[in-house]
């Protein structure tokens, strides 16, 4: 089995954020809401998940560029392998819009989904971060690193109003309107404008090894980071402060601790992880539809739907041995591939 071992924690996580994700489309602790459990754990430390890929392709595509001057061109080769994957995310799920009817009702709500919002809920990333990183790549050559960063951070400040703290922003204020005006353009300032250039260029700033942190320090900020975070997912929440709940002003910090840490560890992973994490992610809905589906059939919608924890296992399980025939599926091509030279 092919094994990556210079980055063993980074690859394992993958798969962690990956069922972070489910967790996020399933709501596992719904069934105890008082407890406001899936604000703090789904809602709250879930939302490691997209800052950790979207660093990851920062780390492994934009560093390499910032090292080079802006000669490093492979993010060129990434964002068309990104736009392949998008592009057959979109066929795959348009039987699903279809049946479902949400397919857009004219060309601008196409072309909103298409860039922004994704033309199913969960591809939004797809677009976030082919924008974002080509804002990142035009930041980087028009201003450097730091200057980068510092854009980036203002703009994603202003993404926080649109999202977690959008309930501070008075009715009927200037600001009201331009945030209003924003949402018909793109329905969340989760996008590749606010949310995803800050991250991928944390991802490339550490690629520098002078942007780390001593490591005592690293762990200290990691857990006081999290927990301040934890904190703010419960307020903003029982405040009803949210109308989107993607960005905080911790994660930032959190992400910075935790993402040296994950590097620090120099572990084997399987090589396969890349791969079968990524159509994890894309295929996940498919999962949640499967397990519906078969609870009506059976008529166990009590325990595999209406029990929340239950419907998540279910939907990982499912989606997992999907990703299992797929990884399969690969393996046995590249074998006929061979065969055939």
């Amino acid at each position: 089995m092919d094994r990556r071992i210079q980055y063993g924690r980074v690859d394992w996580f993958r798969l962690a954020a990956a069922l972070m994700v489910i967790a996020i489309h399933t709501a596992p602790f719904s069934m105890m809401e008082g407890y406001r459990l899936d604000a703090v754990l789904t809602y709250g430390l879930c939302r490691v998940a997209v800052p950790f890929f979207l660093m990851t392709s920062g780390y492994f595509v934009l560093a390499p560029c910032v090292k080079s001057g802006g000669k490093d061109r492979r993010y060129v080769r990434f964002l068309k392998k990104t736009l392949i994957l998008y592009g057959g995310a979109v066929l795959l799920y348009v039987p699903v819009m279809w049946y479902a009817k949400k397919l857009p009702a004219n060309p601008g709500e196409l072309l909103k989904m298409l860039v922004f919002d994704g033309t199913f809920y969960h591809l939004w990333y797809f677009p976030a971060l082919i924008l974002g990183c080509l804002m990142a790549v035009w930041m980087l050559k028009g201003c450097g690193l730091y200057r980068a960063l510092t854009i980036a951070g203002v703009l994603y400040f202003a993404g926080l109003l649109g999202d977690s703290y959008y309930g501070l922003i008075p009715d009927g204020s200037f600001l009201k309107n331009i945030y209003e005006g924003l949402f018909q353009v793109s329905s969340y300032t989760r996008n590749g404008i606010f949310y995803a250039p800050l991250f991928l260029l944390m991802g490339a700033a550490l690629g520098e090894k002078k942007c780390w942190c001593p490591r005592a320090v690293r762990y200290s900020g990691f857990v006081l980071s999290l927990l301040l975070m934890l904190v703010e997912s419960y307020v903003t929440d029982a405040c009803n402060l949210q109308r989107h709940s993607s960005m905080y002003l911790a994660l930032p910090a959190v992400m910075y601790f935790l993402y040296q840490i994950l590097l620090e560890g120099k572990g084997t992973a399987p090589g396969f992880l890349r791969k079968g994490t990524a159509f994890l992610y894309v295929i996940h809905p498919i999962g949640i539809i499967l397990v519906r589906g078969a609870a009506g059939v059976f008529g166990m919608k009590g325990l595999l739907v209406e029990n929340s924890l239950v419907h998540y296992g279910a939907v990982c399980a499912v989606s997992l041995v999907m990703m299992v025939y797929y990884l399969y599926f690969l393996k046995v091509m590249q074998y006929l591939k061979q065969k055939c030279k």
